[in-house]
């Protein structure tokens, strides 16, 4: 019996197989068994009716732009699973499937993904999982640096993109005609070049700019006055 209920079974023993009749069958069973000399009720069995199981959930992520993200659950079920994934608790539309795929990530792609598993039976939600989406990282910035005049100056920065990077110089705030190379190398140096270096990096997702460093060029005429000014100060 199912709560009560006669069922016709004449075994000692009953099975649904799959269980494709969901809720219907939950609850809780026992049997009388009879013979000419009398009855016997069996205890109660509760049968619980799962309508599935989310084993492992989707896990958080933090990858640059341009990456391509794979957000998946595993399930068990004997019927067959439906998926729908969210984005900060709205639907994704056609993102039907699992794993869920995010091929060349944008910014406007960060969030808290989850998804909806669902069969005939019903449904359950996975936990949540956050995907942090960065644009770029510079490691190093610029260091100052003092020259000779008619000297070598090299200024270079060290960046983390997974998406193509352009960069445009700078100096004194003013964008430098055709230095859009890194590192930026400056030959024969002058006066008129001292001052504050800067760069502005940049990819499809945003723009970073460097810190600044302070080149100063030495005159190599001031140098040898002054030596000379020492050396006839030590003759006097």
């Amino acid at each position: 019996m199912a709560a009560g209920r006669d069922q016709p079974a004449r075994r000692n023993r009953k099975s649904f197989g799959p269980v494709k009749r969901g809720y219907e069958l939950r609850g809780t069973y026992s049997v009388v068994v009879s013979n000419s000399a009398g009855t016997v009720t069996s205890s109660n069995a509760l049968l619980t009716v799962i309508p599935l199981v989310i084993n492992s959930s989707p896990q958080s992520q933090t990858v640059f732009a341009g990456s391509t993200v794979n957000f998946g659950v595993s399930c068990e079920s004997l019927l067959p699973l439906n998926y729908q994934w969210r984005l900060a608790g709205t639907n994704l539309p056609g993102a039907t499937g699992n794993p869920l795929i995010l091929s060349n990530v944008l910014s406007s792609q960060a969030g808290t993904y989850s998804v909806l598993v669902s069969n005939s039976t019903g449904s359950a939600f996975s936990a949540k999982a956050v995907l942090t989406v960065i644009p770029l990282v510079l490691n190093t910035n610029l260091a100052s640096q003092t020259a000779f005049a008619g000297g070598t100056v090299s200024f270079g920065v060290s960046c983390q993109s997974v998406l193509p990077l352009t960069y445009q110089w700078r100096l004194a705030g003013t964008n430098l005609p055709g230095a859009t190379s890194n590192p930026l190398v400056l030959s024969n140096v002058d006066y008129g070049q001292a001052g504050s270096y800067s760069v502005m990096v940049s990819n499809s997702a945003i723009a970073v700019a460097s810190s600044d460093a302070l080149l100063t060029v030495m005159p190599l005429a001031a140098w040898a006055t002054t030596i000379t000014a020492r050396r006839m100060c030590r003759q006097a």
